[in-house]
């Protein structure tokens, strides 16, 4: 993760899992909230980095604050530009499917394939494809 900051991946995480966009107003306040985190987190990691590294490793924890805070700066804000327009765009989507008498969820549900059959075993780093076996599958079941 190019923001090398694990507390702000996970609060991502955690505002992705709550997110509800189901029309273009919705879109457009998510974006917009992302496109404010991002813009503010990025500025106040420039002060908050280097205090919290300074606390936690001394002199050489202060430097690699200034550097989460300096990169940080640029790469939090750039990031909520990109999910701004994801949000935005997540809410048309929504918006047209409403108008269309379809909901995204029903449209997901509807392109879902049901598998018919686990997946095939590769033998080798070359993935040489042999006869479909079940035996084969079951056992690469637990591998993924």
């Amino acid at each position: 993760h190019l923001t090398f900051d694990d507390q702000y991946i996970e609060r991502q995480k955690a505002i992705r899992s709550r997110k509800r966009i189901s029309g273009a107003m919705d879109g457009i306040a998510e974006g917009a909230s992302a496109l404010g985190q991002g813009v503010y987190h990025g500025i106040t990691d420039v002060v908050a980095k280097p205090v919290s590294g300074f606390n936690d490793g001394g002199v050489s924890g202060l430097f690699k604050g200034v550097g989460q805070g300096a990169v940080g700066l640029f790469v939090k804000p750039i990031t909520g530009v990109g999910k701004a327009l994801s949000n935005v765009g997540q809410g048309i989507t929504a918006q047209v499917g409403q108008f269309a008498g379809t909901s995204t969820s029903q449209t997901k549900r509807s392109q879902a394939r049901v598998r018919t059959r686990l997946p095939r075993m590769l033998y080798s780093e070359q993935g040489a494809i042999r006869a479909y076996s079940y035996f084969d599958a079951e056992v690469r079941r637990p591998l993924g």
